[in-house]
């Protein structure tokens, strides 16, 4: 609560409310890399929307520092699972790109503190090596 002093030096108080704090918060999250030095690696742009759903993209950092679009994505995330959309998946002709038929229709991530996991993304993320890569932990809110 604000507490304010009026003009006589009566007391005033204000309600405040804070924003709650997603799940999820909007950012970076990337996979199997601690840092976004230049180590190639997989990393998801992640916004909560004001309609209560989420949006974002899978994206693939090169060791030159590209960057290509594996999947662009809406969907939701509530009761400890985030469910990936894929609306968009381009054929940029990137190593990083894929078959539009290899990526699933619905994508469920279990949600941890700050993190989410891809579930099965060893089918479509060809350059993860092991599911322990297809855990995602958030990094900052924005890339840099």
């Amino acid at each position: 609560m604000a507490v304010a002093l009026g003009a006589c030096g009566a007391k005033s108080v204000a309600p405040t409310t804070a924003a709650p704090d997603p799940a999820l918060p909007n950012g970076i999250y990337v996979n199997g890399a601690s840092s976004t030095s230049l180590v190639t690696h997989y990393f998801i742009s992640l916004t909560n929307e004001a309609s209560g759903g989420i949006s974002g993209s899978v994206d693939f950092l090169y060791e030159d520092g590209q960057v290509v679009v594996v999947f662009t994505f809406d969907g939701t995330a509530q009761n400890g699972i985030a469910t990936l959309l894929p609306i968009a998946v381009p054929r940029n002709g990137g190593s990083a790109s894929q078959n539009p038929a290899a990526v699933p229709s619905a994508i469920a991530a279990p949600i941890g503190h700050r993190s989410l996991f891809l579930s099965g993304c060893t089918a479509y993320l060809h350059f993860v090596e092991g599911q322990a890569q297809c855990g995602f932990t958030y990094h900052s809110p924005t890339f840099t």
